[in-house]
């Protein structure tokens, strides 16, 4: 009999020790889990969820344009004395940008000026002396003829002297087309001519653009134009230093027609001001 019961009790006792020994394994090993996760140092990072429509972008290349760009020239032929600004220079409307030499017809403009002083005083002179023999013939003293040989000379003297004044006015076209004018408050975009160089009517010295005039162009494909319209939001990824920089910019414009071989129509979008130091031609990511 009491070896039936000190077996029962080594039994009971045998079964408790390996319950707690089943239980602490358990909860080491949860310990040792959690421990590891914890050194994982897995970053979390809580964001506001939002309701809203997901709407997914059309992504393009676009190319950086100057909206109002446009290219001067001289009206006269020349060398080109001085050019006054450099590439991405600014500029105020009618700011002398280039100048061809005009030695020549400066020196033919004094001379224009002194053969008109010279004009004037005999205009004045015969003038004064056609007055006095009206009044000689008012009294009977010099014949009708005597008036209208002093009256002929006055008018060949108006006459000539008009005709110093134009060539004067013809020489001063001359020197002011030998000048290149900014035809409105911008920036240099490129210089295509250098002192010293022979130019002819029309050929382009340099490139100019009005300021805050740049736009991104982007051909659209044909089933995405539903999708763009005129004052819609769109990301443009600018190129700045180092780095590109997200930025916000409007459609503007959108092409009435697609391009017969591409199926695609051209979408101008507005940069904001701030980028002016963007070149025509460089590159920019557009999401529509």
């Amino acid at each position: 009999m009491r070896k039936k019961t000190v077996i029962k009790f080594v039994g009971a006792m045998t079964v408790l020790l390996m319950l707690f020994f089943l239980v602490t394994g358990r909860e080491q090993a949860t310990g040792v889990e959690q421990e590891s996760v914890d050194s994982l140092g897995i970053p979390v990072e809580v964001h506001l969820v939002k309701s809203g429509d997901i709407r997914e972008s059309l992504n393009y290349m676009g190319t950086v344009k100057s909206k109002n760009q446009a290219e001067l020239s001289f009206q006269s032929p020349g060398i080109i004395r001085t050019i006054y600004v450099a590439e991405g220079d600014p500029f105020l409307e009618g700011q002398i940008l280039a100048e061809l030499n005009t030695e020549d017809l400066a020196a033919r403009y004094e001379v224009a000026q002194q053969k008109i002083a010279g004009a004037k005083l005999n205009v004045d002179y015969l003038k004064d002396q056609t007055e006095k023999l009206r009044m000689l013939y008012s009294e009977g003293a010099v014949s009708h003829q005597q008036l209208l040989d002093a009256e002929y000379k006055y008018q060949l003297a108006v006459v000539a002297y008009q005709e110093t004044l134009a060539v004067a006015n013809e020489i001063g076209v001359s020197i002011n087309s030998a000048r290149i004018r900014a035809p409105y408050t911008g920036s240099v975009r490129r210089l295509y001519g250098q002192a010293g160089e022979m130019v002819q009517p029309g050929q382009a010295v340099c490139s100019v653009s009005e300021t805050d005039d740049l736009i991104v162009e982007t051909a659209v494909i044909e089933k995405d134009l539903p999708a763009v319209a005129v004052g819609s939001r769109v990301m443009l990824q600018i190129p700045g230093a180092g780095e590109t920089e997200a930025v916000e910019g409007t459609v503007s414009a959108i092409a009435p027609f697609l391009h017969p071989q591409t199926r695609t129509a051209n979408v101008e979008i507005m940069i904001p001001s701030g980028y002016e130091y963007l070149l025509p031609n460089m590159s920019v990511s557009v999401a529509l």
